[in-house]
């Protein structure tokens, strides 16, 4: 059997009836043992040190994806948070113009600020939340 450079093992066998050619095929982020125990043979401790790359490699992206996820959480809340202060003070700032006399001010932002917030929950609802498909 010979390995080749893509991990399929490639095997010949001649008998009376002529020739069998059997493949098998390895799939995966290290590379064949039979090619890893190679490695073993001419430096000694190279599929250890293979294996230990490949680990610290994993917990490296491992790191770097629940970093990712961590920050798209916090923004995600920090954009709810500050949605809602906006539309809060578009709300109060227009109920304030309102109580002082500058009705069509003081409408135009509560309606502004209740806009916001509607608009927000509805792009939430049906765009949001959409997974996506497989």
């Amino acid at each position: 059997m010979v390995p080749d450079n893509q991990n399929n093992k490639i095997q010949k066998v001649e008998n009376k009836e002529g020739q069998i050619l059997q493949l098998e095929h390895f799939s995966g982020p290290l590379p064949h043992p039979a090619i890893l125990e190679k490695y073993n043979q001419i430096v000694p401790g190279a599929a250890d040190r293979i294996i230990k790359k490949f680990e610290a490699q994993t917990e490296h992206r491992h790191r770097i994806e629940n970093r990712v996820i961590w920050v798209d959480s916090v923004k995600s809340i920090l954009g709810l948070i500050f949605a809602f202060l906006i539309a809060m003070t578009a709300i109060v700032g227009g109920l304030y113009s309102v109580l002082h006399g500058y009705s069509f001010l003081g409408g135009s932002l509560s309606f502004a600020g209740l806009a916001i917030l509607v608009a927000g929950f509805i792009t939430n609802r049906f765009v949001g939340n959409k997974k996506p498909e497989a």
